[in-house]
């Protein structure tokens, strides 16, 4: 005979059945009842953090922490919250904490390695969800999480075998197939990527990250119409995601669809799902559009929320630092004794220079002629050039120093290869 559920499991199933509502009420019915209910706490804080209520949930597990203060549970859940609050600072405090009193938790590992990972720390969020994971080898969901978090430092070939790992303990699981296909990309392997998200698509054909990287993939290839009808068609069946959202102002622009495109945009803004990180993309999407149509005052102000909301995302110091590189890697000198790809072609390669230099208005001149496609500000080449950097054994773009005519000839070839 199979028990009741006790009335926090009773919420808890309600949470997971998403009857968020039901479950928010169910949690204050049981903190009535004993103020103390840390498990309830905690469920409250998830509620609220979902709801788009960081500081509310900050609140309630702030109370909770006082309550069981060596709970590593709850300090990940606290991490969660500060970072979705803009404190990334007080979130990796708190949890570097926790992680040096408890050095063999995998848990207090494996919520060090999220508020990394949400803070774009890549290859310090995979560390701790490696440790995680020895310390806790039957948990293979940390495989994926190794993969996603060495996806967000740009090192796909790195991530690959992780994700091909989870894949063959869970070939039902669409989301690493999407990690996968984000894997290859890196690696510039395109075509087997789409393969991927076709795949992912199978399993569920509602699955919004597969149906924008397939719809990303398209536009990629010049094929406009196959990914504007992919994606408008699925913003029909699962409403304004931000994934396709993102995707559809580029198409919309593209399709001279601006009015189309704003709605959506403002919509997905509207949703109470859309993720803090998320955002950024969405405002400078809506920002583009209004300038298409000529609303100027409506787009400086889009652009400005989108930059208020990527600044906690922004790392100066990193771009500070990547300029450096790339400013004493290139220069006249270098350039001139840097061995050079011998591949002959006819066909024009690309524009390239630095940010804010003017080379994008010279693609968007040239790519008006009825000769030209303008394929965009393509990832192409910052991935082969994150992809030559470990070949040379060092990173992008300093290892340059290292080039090879080999090297060279090959990389040079891969490109034209993606231009065919």
């Amino acid at each position: 005979m199979q028990a009741t559920p006790t009335p926090y499991e009773h919420a808890v199933a309600l949470f997971e059945e998403g009857k968020i509502a039901e479950a928010e009420q169910a949690c204050l019915a049981l903190l009535q009842e004993d103020q103390q209910n840390v498990p309830a706490m905690r469920l409250l804080a998830t509620i609220a953090r979902n709801n788009g209520k960081a500081e509310q949930a900050v609140q309630l597990l702030a109370f909770a922490m006082k309550l069981e203060p060596t709970n590593p549970g709850l300090a990940g859940e606290m991490g969660a919250s500060l970072i979705i609050a803009n404190r990334s600072e007080d979130a990796t405090k708190l949890l570097e904490a926790i992680v040096k009193a408890m050095p063999e938790s995998p848990i207090a590992h494996f919520w060090m390695g999220h508020c990394y990972l949400a803070q774009f720390y890549g290859n310090k969020a995979a560390l701790h969800f490696k440790t995680a994971y020895e310390l806790d080898p039957l948990n293979d969901e940390l495989l994926r999480m190794i993969g996603v978090a060495l996806l967000t430092s740009g090192s796909g070939r790195d991530a690959e075998p992780w994700l091909r790992q989870h894949l063959k303990d869970h070939p039902d699981r669409p989301s690493t197939y999407v990690n996968l296909s984000i894997a290859l990309q890196q690696q510039v392997r395109l075509e087997e990527a789409a393969e991927l998200d076709r795949k992912a698509l199978e399993l569920d054909p509602d699955n919004a990250a597969a149906i924008a990287a397939l719809g990303r993939h398209y536009r990629t290839y010049g094929r406009y119409d196959e990914a504007f009808a992919l994606v408008r068609s699925a913003l029909k069946r699962l409403g304004p995601q931000p994934s396709l959202a993102t995707i559809f102002a580029f198409l919309c622009d593209k399709n001279e669809l601006a009015e189309e495109g704003i709605a959506v945009l403002k919509q997905s803004l509207e949703h109470k799902t859309t993720p803090s990180q998320g955002t950024p993309g969405l405002y400078f999407g809506l920002g583009r559009l209004y300038e298409r149509t000529k609303q100027y005052d409506k787009a400086w102000e889009a652009f400005a929320k989108g930059n208020t909301h990527y600044a906690p995302l922004y790392n100066a110091q990193q771009i500070e630092l990547l300029t450096s590189e790339l400013q004493s890697t290139f220069n006249a000198w270098s350039l001139s004794i840097m061995p050079k790809a011998t591949i002959p072609t006819d066909r024009p390669i690309f524009i390239v220079g630095m940010s804010r230099s003017g080379t994008t208005l010279t693609e968007q001149i040239l790519s008006s002629h009825p000769d030209c496609f303008g394929a965009g500000e393509l990832l192409t080449l910052p991935e082969l050039g994150r992809e030559l950097g470990r070949r040379l054994g060092g990173t992008w773009p300093t290892s340059l120093n290292d080039l090879t005519p080999e090297l060279a000839n090959e990389f040079s070839g891969r490109y034209l290869e993606h231009l065919h």
